[in-house]
């Protein structure tokens, strides 16, 4: 039998291999771990009209040295991800009991602490490792304790330096009394990084592997230490790898960790009744931050607390509650998934305000800008931008 030749057309495939490159930058901006499909699809996406086969993509990507798993269409991984994350692992690992501990002496702790908060706060100051782990739910009072630990590291003379992941969480920081929070992107932007500190990262469950491993680096060189403060079980990072629960998982560190919820706190209410409905929506809570979603929406749905309505309703319904609770001096968040309903809904909010005349008469238009939520890949393609930039002046 006569052997068979395949021949490929070579700027088929010198474009089938720019696809690809350019499809591994978008999906892998945002996911550690893709179908080998999505990548397939992501390319044909980008190379519509050029000379581009499903055929030549799969050859593309099988001379890409990914780490497979084994599915029928398999999941795969860059080396590069898959470093990273290894990187994170291992200085974790190398570093436990590698240090004395943050304070020699333990302080006389508040008495507003409770036993949990106490052993917790203990578990960190008496930590000999390069990376501390501090893991508590929405409610449970972390913040509190995180206070008292930068208090008490300052006292033992450590340089401290406190970083969250966004600018909000560093307002709420900077209003909780921490000294000079900061975001993780600008320290890492200004590497002002003091010899010897105590790095203390709230929210690190927001922070990704790319970022996590250039913190790593800029205070391993700087002989520092690290103490990560979040929850893997709430929302994780934009980009790719949750690099808290990658530590979690394989680091072996033993967290100090707050369980019990304190927020929602029964004794605050003035009648019975409302006693237990603070109860019944504080167990609901807890189940969520367990995992528990079925029973903490059933939970939330006996107490009233989810409406159903109409997609068409949606709007004017939500701008109905809202009145309401804004005429009741109830201070209010609304939020929606998307900017077409941010929008919707916003129009419909201030039109019932107006009716009931909580808007002044005056009112002016503001130009603003709104982020478009593209990876760096897409940034640099002009077909993901939705409408031509307008010119800019050049006088000053």
């Amino acid at each position: 039998m006569a052997r068979r030749r395949c021949f490929v057309r070579r700027d088929e495939a010198d474009k089938s291999a720019e696809a690809v490159a350019w499809a591994e930058e978008h999906l892998f901006d945002r996911c550690a771990v893709v179908p080998e499909r999505e990548i397939w699809r992501q390319a044909l996406l980008w190379a519509q009209g050029e000379n581009v086969s499903i055929g030549g993509l799969k050859r593309a990507t099988s001379k890409r040295g990914y780490v497979r798993d084994e599915s029928q269409v398999a999941n795969v991984t860059t080396r590069e991800v898959l470093g990273r994350e290894w990187e994170i692992v291992r200085a974790a690992t190398e570093g436990i009991s590698a240090f004395g501990p943050l304070v020699h002496t333990l302080p006389v702790l508040p008495e507003s602490f409770a036993k949990e908060q106490s052993a917790a706060l203990k578990r960190l100051l008496m930590s000999r490792d390069f990376i501390t782990l501090f893991r508590g739910g929405a409610g449970t009072g972390k913040s509190y304790v995180l206070k008292a630990l930068t208090e008490q590291l300052r006292e033992a003379g450590h340089p401290v330096v406190t970083l969250a992941p966004q600018r909000q969480q560093v307002r709420d920081l900077a209003d909780s009394g921490f000294t000079s929070p900061t975001t993780l992107a600008d320290f890492l932007t200004r590497k002002a990084m003091p010899e010897h500190a105590v790095v203390v990262l709230d929210e690190a469950g927001q922070v990704s592997g790319k970022q996590m491993a250039e913190l790593v680096r800029l205070v391993r060189s700087s002989n520092g230490r690290l103490i990560f403060s979040g929850d893997t079980r709430q929302h994780g990072p934009v980009e790719a790898s949750d690099a808290m629960l990658v530590l979690e998982r394989y680091a072996h560190l033993q967290p100090a960790e707050l369980r019990q919820i304190r927020r929602q706190n029964p004794k605050f209410g003035e009648t019975n009744e409302e006693k237990r409905g603070i109860r019944r929506y504080r167990r609901a809570v807890a189940d969520a931050a367990a995992g528990k979603l079925a029973e903490s929406f059933a939970g939330l749905e006996r107490l009233g607390a989810v409406v159903a309505c109409p997609l068409g309703d949606q709007p004017e319904r939500l701008a109905e509650e809202y009145v309401n609770y804004a005429e009741a001096g109830h201070s209010l968040v609304v939020v929606a998934q998307t900017w077409s309903e941010v929008h919707r809904v916003n129009e419909q909010v201030r039109a019932k305000l107006r009716e009931k005349g909580l808007l002044g008469t005056k009112e002016t238009d503001i130009e603003a800008l709104e982020q478009v939520d593209l990876t760096n890949a897409q940034k640099r393609n002009a077909r993901f931008y939705p409408r031509p930039l307008p010119s800019c002046s050049t006088n000053p």
